[in-house]
């Protein structure tokens, strides 16, 4: 299936109206968790729009704000907004004009996010949180299986992933 500025707009649209939109994962920067074609992520909205939402949509977005925290893992939550975490995928345009695209969270700095993809190497980028369209809290996994963000193999795989990266700047401090 070909990507149109259609897909992105009306994804856009219905996120800044403060409903959830249903996002077909494009580009294989998010392998190996997500995959381009198969996968499908609900993204919460920044804002909610309570009257345009289901009752499972708002259930699974209310449980990625319940979700405790442990001490360490950072959040960043400006008033009236979804709490953004780190290790939390995100809905992102990251330069002007560009297509959103799908981003882990790997810092959050206050206000400030640096994010990178999982299937690449490259440096982190940033963004701020104005520039976050929306959050994954679910979806669908290949074979029509339920994603659950807050389940505890999506908690330690996405924890897993970021231990190279660690290593590489322990490395970079080292030698």
């Amino acid at each position: 299936m070909k990507t149109t500025a259609f897909d992105y707009n009306t994804v856009a649209d219905r996120l800044s109206g403060g409903m959830f939109a249903e996002y077909p994962v494009r580009g294989d920067g998010m392998r190996p968790f997500l995959y381009p074609g198969l996968d499908h992520v609900l993204l919460s909205p920044m804002r909610i729009n309570c009257r345009m939402c289901s009752e499972t949509e708002m259930e699974l977005h209310s449980r990625h704000e319940r979700f405790s925290s442990w001490w360490k893992r950072k959040k960043c939550r400006p008033d009236g907004r979804t709490t953004i975490r780190r290790r939390d995928v995100v809905l992102c345009a990251t330069n002007e004009g560009g297509t959103p695209s799908l981003y882990r969270v790997a810092h959050i700095h206050g206000t400030l996010l640096l994010l990178r993809k999982d299937g690449r190497a490259k440096p982190y980028e940033s963004a701020t949180v104005s520039d976050v369209l929306g959050v994954v809290i679910g979806g669908t996994f290949r074979g029509g299986r339920p994603l659950s963000v807050t389940s505890r193999k999506w908690r330690y795989a996405s924890r897993a992933w970021g231990l190279p990266y660690k290593a590489m700047r322990l490395k970079k401090k080292l030698f």
